[in-house]
Order: structure tokens, then sequence, then C-alpha cells
């Protein structure tokens, strides 16, 4: 599966990690809704460059979702799992652990 960022599709950097010989796949998409309607908000409209309508609130707009998969060994998705909650925290904790930020701190307070 190819991530392709646009003005109305925005995919954050994907995880990967084999569990009991499945891939998984997990990361956060940012997109516009299709049929998102402003004509009862009150928001100014106009036509970008690229001949697309967009509203004044520009990306505040967008909807987030994060998405877990089970990929294959090309990391195209097999299976996706039910959109919960819990994912968003799932994600929040892969990226704490990716970041090397525990390391961090337990070297500040181990120098203190």
């Amino acid at each position: 599966m190819t991530f392709i960022n646009t003005d109305k599709n925005r995919v954050s950097s994907a995880y990967t990690c084999s569990y009991k010989e499945k891939n998984l796949r997990i990361y956060e998409r940012n997109y516009k809704p299709a049929a998102y309607d402003t004509r009862n908000l009150g928001l100014a409209t106009f036509v970008t460059s690229s001949g697309s309508i967009e509203t004044a609130l520009g990306n505040r707009d967008l909807v987030s979702e994060v998405i877990l998969e089970i990929v294959d060994e090309k990391n195209n998705p097999l299976w996706q799992f039910p959109k919960e909650k819990i994912l968003k925290d799932l994600l929040e904790t892969v990226r704490y652990k990716i970041s090397g930020a525990q390391d961090l701190i337990q070297s500040l307070i181990s120098d203190s």
C-alpha cells in the first residue's frame, strides 16, 4: 500500500511490528470527508488553484482516525481492526516507546 499525502488525505508515519507470526501496522490518517457540507455553518468557501472547494477553516476540518492492520510481507493490508478509541492510546504508546523519551527521562534522573 502506498500512502499518498494530498490536501484531503494525510498519513502520519506508519509503525510496523511482528507478533505471533503476524505483521501489524498502525498509523494515523487525517482526511477531509468527501461529503463535508458547510452551507449551514456560515463559513466562507473558496476555490483553490487546483479547482477544489475549500472552507475558510482550512485543515482544521480534517477528520482523524487511527488504523491498525494486519499486513503481508509486502505491507499490503490483509485485514483492518475495527475502529476503537483505544487505538489512539496504542499509537501514542508506540510513538512514546519509539522516541526514546523513557530512556532520556531515566538518564536525566540518574544524572541529578
